[in-house]
């Protein structure tokens, strides 16, 4: 653990420019330094929600996503193709955002067993849904040109091997398990980290709601609906975004952990 800052005894650099009071966090029940690392995590978490709802955004517009997902192959696969290689650096940018929620990840004190355990899991979420969004860049652009050209016959085979890369690695990989595996993340900071009784309620909602959510991608194994419930993974990540932005001001202004 980091000792106390040692103050300058000599008398005219004392007199002269008194040594600045350091901002503390709080862990294992003893102060440190909020260090260099910690705010640039701090700022990762909470400025991740906001960076990527730019390519979100651009996709919902131009892409009818996240509704597309649940469309047949072929409607994706023409709608791709018609989007042009645009769409594809828009999926690039929204893969590549995920790197500004493992940098917060990275950065978070794991001096605290914890946020050993959180940071191990949130990291784990990340890396699914990177592979889950990489694919629209590095596979996805291949079918949908392939599907262009095709005959029926090689076409309907291309809307197979799609549907089965989508199932597998979008809504089971990404989805299904990247979901479970950030309520799990969130449930753990919401436990280790000090935060308000506004701000914890917002985080236990958002992970109910994911964990609520498995019912949809499970529906689409099955092949039954759940109706509303089908809308509890958007209305969560509403809440999470805001409960991580709120968790990034904590962290900046420093915080006691949870007991």
């Amino acid at each position: 653990m980091s000792s106390l800052p040692i103050l300058s005894t000599h008398p005219a650099t004392s007199a002269a420019r008194p040594a600045p009071t350091p901002t503390y966090t709080h862990t294992a029940g003893n102060p440190q330094p909020i260090t260099t690392a910690r705010r640039v995590g701090a700022w990762a978490l909470l400025l991740f929600p906001l960076i990527v709802q730019v390519p979100f955004g651009i996709l919902s517009a131009n892409f009818h996503y996240p509704e597309v997902l649940r469309a047949p192959a072929a409607e994706v696969l023409r709608a791709f193709h018609g989007a042009g290689p645009g769409l594809v650096w828009v999926w690039y940018a929204y893969a590549m955002s995920i790197g500004v929620f493992a940098l917060g990840l990275l950065a978070l004190d794991r001096d605290d067993p914890r946020m050993r355990t959180a940071t191990l899991v949130g990291l784990a979420s990340a890396l699914v849904q990177w592979i889950a969004l990489a694919r629209w860049t590095f596979l996805v652009p291949t079918l949908a040109r392939l599907h262009a050209f095709a005959s029926p016959a090689d076409a309907a085979g291309i809307e197979q091997l799609f549907a089965a890369q989508h199932q597998l690695l979008g809504v089971g990989l990404g989805e299904h398990l990247g979901q479970m595996l950030m309520a799990a993340w969130t449930i753990l900071m919401v436990r280790a980290v000090g935060q308000p009784l506004w701000l914890k309620t917002a985080g236990w909602l958002a992970a109910v709601l994911f964990v609520v959510g498995l019912s949809e991608q499970l529906g689409t194994a099955i092949g039954f609906g759940v109706g509303p419930l089908a809308h509890a993974p958007m209305v969560a990540f509403i809440l999470w975004s805001v409960w991580l932005v709120g968790l990034g001001v904590q962290m900046l202004r420093g915080t006691r952990p949870a007991h």
